[in-house]
């Protein structure tokens, strides 16, 4: 890697973590497209979830951005994505389903092609995600896109996906899935809305820490209090 890109690398992962974000630093903003998806490509793995949750708005919006030129441009990141996640691929895909939902929710066109995917990495599918911190991206992810495009959610079943998650074992897909149940008017649009009220219903009681990422910004509080706003209709 010519030591130009790793110098932008090192730049963006501090400026994921400091007080200019997400004000694209001048030097990113006037690298190269490759050089830049790159950089913050790379970003996703950071070992800090805020960091890893500001990588992928950030690089949703660059590449949204792009793809309202060329929407080859970003189909192409999208496709990386996709690869990172399959199994194939040999490695753990931090960010990966976080990143197309950012992408996803600035981009219908991109939000039509690609969707069905999200719902089958959050879903009970051929394709789903098993290792729980991967899945509770895939499940953030619904809700992400729902705040854009909450009727094309509930027409590719992404509900259901999420419906199922709210009694995963794991606290942090059950976080997601309780988050994500608040955004776009899923509670009152979805024909499963009812079962979802009681689930998250449920969930009240439920005192495990939980983080998700709202409105550009990590939300840190127990599993119950995320459900409880949900049903409240806090988030909104």
């Amino acid at each position: 890697m010519p030591r130009a890109a790793r110098r932008l690398r090192r730049l963006v992962r501090d400026w994921l973590t400091g007080p200019d974000w997400p004000r694209l630093p001048p030097e990113v903003e006037a690298a190269p497209w490759p050089v830049q998806v790159g950089a913050l490509l790379a970003s996703l793995a950071s070992p800090s979830l805020e960091a890893r949750h500001r990588a992928a708005w950030s690089l949703g919006r660059l590449v949204a951005a792009a793809a309202r030129e060329e929407v080859e441009a970003g189909r192409e990141v999208l496709r990386r994505l996709v690869w990172g996640l399959n199994e194939e691929s040999g490695a753990v895909a931090w960010g990966a389903a976080e990143a197309m939902a950012e992408v996803m929710c600035r981009s219908a066109p991109l939000a039509e092609e690609f969707l069905n995917l999200l719902v089958s990495y959050a879903g009970d599918t051929p394709l789903t995600l098993d290792f729980p911190p991967l899945l509770a991206g895939a499940v953030w992810g619904l809700g992400r896109v729902a705040q854009a495009e909450g009727e094309l959610v509930l027409a590719r079943g992404g509900d259901q996906a999420l419906l199922a998650r709210l009694g995963h074992p794991r606290p942090e897909v059950r976080a997601a899935a309780a988050w994500a149940w608040g955004q776009g008017g899923l509670l009152s649009a979805s024909p499963a809305a009812g079962r979802a009220v009681a689930a998250l219903e449920g969930l009240r009681g439920e005192r495990d820490p939980a983080a998700v990422f709202h409105r550009r910004r990590l939300v840190s509080a127990p599993l119950g209090e995320l459900a409880a706003r949900s049903l409240s209709g806090a988030w909104a």
